[in-house]
């Protein structure tokens, strides 16, 4: 390994140190200001945005800009965003039935009851809000986290990843054919939980040398207004919205887009983050997990097709515990814009007859409509807060950036928009889970591959001299 590589990676370690610190005092804060802020009144809040909404409506004049903003100060003397923690198993604040679910699908049931408890949060901000009827601001309501869930199934060792294989394959008691089954299912289930590491790893890295390689400052002083508009919107881009573009476009132009095409120093070495290197490595790393995707299908199908067998069945995909048991995730409580979407068209408000959908339904339009993750594609996840905004009307200023700058969408462009940008940017890195997943890449490359007549080799060698030796020695070897 070249030094550059090595500091880089060296890098990439300490980050992931720092996130985790960052996010262990991010959240000892938001326990102690959560009585604070519950304290705030919904009802209050959503009285004074009425009575405010008519002073937004006269006509643009000279003075109108002094008047907005003695509004927009009694606004926020009177809402606040809310700081609130979610307990994914706080079985009194969801559906009855998610508590008799986790008795057999644990990670099921409390991401079915986080998900109830931030569609409530949903419903209450579009309320407060003016329900879509009333010229309100764009506002941030609540910043909210999803806490740790004491329940949900963690594999920290093989024999607990084997024993939890078993579990989710929900096998009734007496029934052993099923319970063989099960037991079949492990080791192709071992080899489909490290493939999805290895995806993890490459992805992660990919990301990581690329935001390291960024553009972070305009490139002359003389730049248009336009020009100069574009450069910070590139510049401001998140790093998975430039991996998602690499994923369906010309890797060397989107590349050329946001990097610095240079040999960059650091300390007493550089890291070459020319074009034409990046663009090669960049290339690699994802036909690399295009390889990753094609070699884990058979282990995949064959864990399905036993599950299917054990139970009869003809499902098309692995149920939701067997797909989180074999994706080694952590952050178990997991769920993008389309499962939150689906839920809220599908569990009725508690104690009333409406769907969370039909209740922030206005003008004929109804959640798809008026639920918007931001940015496009990322999921809401345990201990990463993320923020419940309303959007409101266009102003030249506003109580939440967000919100002001991504609401502006025509005429009806009022919603719920769901952000994770207060975490300032920046998931977990796959470091601080090396820990978790060792054990199981550890036992898969162990194994005599393949078990299936697939003619793929071991991959996992590498892997586990890095569970054996530690991530810092391995990369600065």
């Amino acid at each position: 390994m070249k030094k550059g590589q090595q500091n880089y990676f060296m890098i990439v370690v300490i980050i992931a140190v720092l996130s985790l610190v960052v996010g262990i005092i991010l959240f000892v804060n938001l326990g102690g200001q959560l009585r604070e802020n519950q304290d705030v009144n919904d009802a209050f809040c959503k009285s004074k945005i009425d009575a405010l909404s008519k002073d937004l409506e006269p006509e643009l004049t000279s003075a109108w800009g002094d008047a907005l903003q003695n509004v927009f100060k009694s606004f926020r003397a009177s809402c606040t965003t809310q700081t609130e923690v979610v307990d994914p198993q706080n079985w009194d604040a969801c559906d009855s039935s998610f508590k008799a679910l986790s008795k057999t699908e644990p990670t099921a049931a409390a991401t079915n009851c986080a998900m109830q408890q931030v569609s409530d949060k949903v419903q209450r901000c579009w309320e407060m809000s003016g329900e879509g009827r009333r010229t309100a601001f764009s506002w941030a309501c609540f910043n909210v986290v999803i806490s740790e869930a004491s329940e949900t199934p963690e594999v920290s060792s093989y024999t607990e990843f084997k024993n939890q294989i078993i579990k989710s394959f929900n096998c009734p008691l007496f029934d052993g054919t099923c319970k063989d089954y099960a037991r079949d299912s492990i080791d192709p289930a071992t080899i489909l939980a490290a493939y999805n590491n290895l995806i993890d790893i490459t992805e992660l890295s990919t990301k990581s040398k690329i935001d390291f390689c960024r553009i972070t400052e305009l490139s002359q002083d003389d730049l248009s207004t336009e020009q100069e508009m574009y450069e910070t919107e590139l510049i401001n881009k998140r790093i998975e919205e430039i991996y998602s573009e690499l994923i369906n476009s010309n890797v060397n132009s989107v590349l050329e887009k946001y990097v610095v095409d240079k040999m960059v120093e650091h300390g007493d070495s550089e890291i070459d983050c020319t074009l034409n290197t990046l663009t090669t490595e960049v290339k690699s790393n994802l036909e690399q997990i295009e390889e990753y995707n094609s070699d884990l299908e058979p282990f995949e199908n064959s864990v399905l097709r036993k599950y299917n067998s054990a139970h009869n069945s003809e499902l098309s995909e692995l149920p939701f515990q067997l797909m989180k048991d074999t994706r080694l995730e952590t952050e178990t409580i997991t769920f993008t814009e389309l499962e939150l979407k689906n839920f809220m068209k599908n569990i009725p408000i508690q104690e009333q007859s409406i769907s969370y959908c039909d209740s922030i339904s206005y003008k004929g339009k109804d959640c798809e409509d008026r639920v918007e993750y931001y940015p496009n594609g990322f999921k809401l996840k345990q201990n990463k807060l993320f923020s419940i905004e309303y959007c409101g009307d266009r102003l030249p200023f506003g109580s939440s950036l967000v919100a002001t700058s991504v609401c502006e969408q025509g005429d009806d462009q009022r919603r719920i928009l769901i952000s994770d940008s207060p975490t300032g940017g920046g998931s977990r890195l796959i470091n601080e889970n090396l820990e978790y997943n060792c054990p199981i890449l550890e036992t898969a490359a162990g194994l005599e591959l393949p078990f299936i007549e697939t003619g793929i080799s071991n991959p996992f060698g590498a892997a586990e001299t890095i569970c054996k030796k530690g991530v810092v020695r391995t990369l600065t070897s």
